[in-house]
This record gives C-alpha cells, structure tokens and sequence, in this order.
C-alpha cells in the first residue's frame, strides 16, 4: 500500500498477465523497474532436456544438457552481478539462486519441490511447551540485515555458505523494497533467532534461518506460519526438505505440481508486511 504498482511485462505463461507486484521502489533506488525488459527469462525444453536460460539485460546466454533439468545440475550463469529484479522474476518462475564458496551462481528448480501446507503444520510436543511459555517476543522486519548476515554465518556444522554478499546485497534491496521479510524471535532484548525470504503476492520462499538459542528458529517458524495464514498465502517454499524441516510436516511435491500452485499463488492479492 501506498507505493507503485509494478507490471511484469515478457514473463513466461505461468506468470497471470494481470499480476501486479506492489512495492515501494524509490527512483535512483538502483534497480530496474519491473515494466522494463525483464532480466531473465527461462525455458525448459522437455524434448532435449536443454535447460534455457537467456539474461538479455546483461547480454549472457548459458545452457545445459541435463537429465534433470536444474534438480541434480544446476545451471550456473557467470560470471554476473545478481540483481533484486532477477530474484523476484526467477521465484516467480519457480527457480531461485544459490552461490557456491567461491560466489558462482547458479539457478535451482528441484524436482521434487519441498512445501510446508499452512493448513497442515505440525508442532512437535516440546517445541508446544516452549511456545506457552511465551519467555520470547516475535519482531518482523526490525532487523532483517542482522538476520540474513547471521544465516550466512559459518559455524559447527556449516562450514560453508551459499549465502553470498551479492545475495546478501540484493535480498537488501528487496526488503527495502518490500518483497523480502524477516521474522525475528527476540529474548531479554537480543535477536537469538530468526528467518528471511521473498514474498510475492500470496507465495512466500522461505530462504534461511539461524538460532543461537534453544528452539529460537522453530519459534520463528511457528511464527511465519501464523501470519501467512492470518494474511491467506497460498503457498510456503521450503525449497529442499531437512530432518529439521520435516518435523513440522513438509512435504515434497512433482515439479509441475508446485509450478501450478506458484501460478494461482501469485494471483492472490494479499500482502505480508
């Protein structure tokens, strides 16, 4: 509300025409706006098994010969700057971006898709417990650098990261513009856990979340689902499924399957902030 409506223009079918991505992009904010020849474009050629993707913005073209298109060979584009509005027309494709340790990027769209069902989360017995205690706050969006910064960190167990600075720069960008979210699981007056991601119409991916306390990313979770319900989302992305994700009733989905509830998704009219 109160900020521009942005029409995509030159988006594949499983982009409606008539969707309208409102956000609060200011001029010399530095990204291209989304009525402008779109970025990137992507086409699946089922007959070839020739993953396309052509980035006319930056004059690139890059191809792969898979099995599995993009699931167990993601297609690398580089070397290239990522920019918010190749995040936000790749999600609403169904693919989104990864980096590996050395910044190369490359482009996901895995067959299966995992999703959490807003209508279908499980909370384990303890985490239930933890959640009535209510010795945490819930903050969306007051910190949303500090969040992505500390899913990004290495620690026990991640000793590396795909989160790299150019995703760190543009999901920025994006928050600034209203398109990318942070929910934030606060104690005593510090933030001890969190997530981050994309929201686009009635579709909300859901990209990282860290913790630095006992459940304080579940919380967050928790957390998220309610809201997405409260706002009538359509669909949460978990993109792969985790142990840790599994236990709140993730489920994975045929990659066609998921592009069809990505389409209707992003026709609803609703928002997160």
């Amino acid at each position: 509300p109160g900020g521009p409506s942005l029409e995509p223009a030159s988006l594949p079918d499983i982009i409606p025409q008539t969707l309208t991505l409102r956000g609060r992009l200011k001029s010399g904010s530095g990204f291209a706006r989304l009525q402008s020849p779109m970025a990137l474009s992507a086409c699946i050629d089922d007959r070839t098994n020739i993953a396309c993707f052509g980035l006319r913005a930056l004059g690139l073209f890059a191809r792969a010969r898979t099995d599995d298109p993009l699931s167990k060979h993601p297609l690398r584009i580089g070397p290239m700057k990522l920019t918010p509005e190749m995040v936000l027309n790749g999600y609403c494709q169904g693919i989104f971006p990864m980096a590996e340790a050395d910044g190369s990027l490359y482009w996901y769209d895995p067959d299966p898709r995992a999703i959490l069902p807003l209508d279908a989360l499980h909370i384990p017995r303890s985490l239930g417990r933890r959640l009535r205690k209510k010795d945490f706050e819930i903050r969306f969006n007051s910190a949303f650098g500090r969040v992505i910064r500390k899913c990004a960190e290495l620690g026990p167990g991640r000793e590396e990261t795909w989160i790299s600075d150019d995703i760190i720069e543009s999901f920025s960008l994006l928050h600034e513009s209203g398109f990318a979210h942070s929910v934030e699981t606060w104690m005593e007056g510090e933030l001890v856990g969190g997530l981050y991601g994309v929201s686009v119409g009635g579709f909300f991916a859901g990209e990282s979340m860290f913790s630095r306390q006992t459940d304080a990313s579940k919380i967050a979770l928790v957390a998220l689902v309610e809201r997405l319900r409260r706002r009538e989302f359509g669909v949460l992305d978990v993109q792969f499924t985790t142990q840790h994700l599994s236990r709140f009733g993730v489920r994975e989905i045929p990659r066609k399957a998921y592009k069809s509830l990505l389409k209707k998704a992003l026709e609803i009219e609703t928002g997160f902030p």
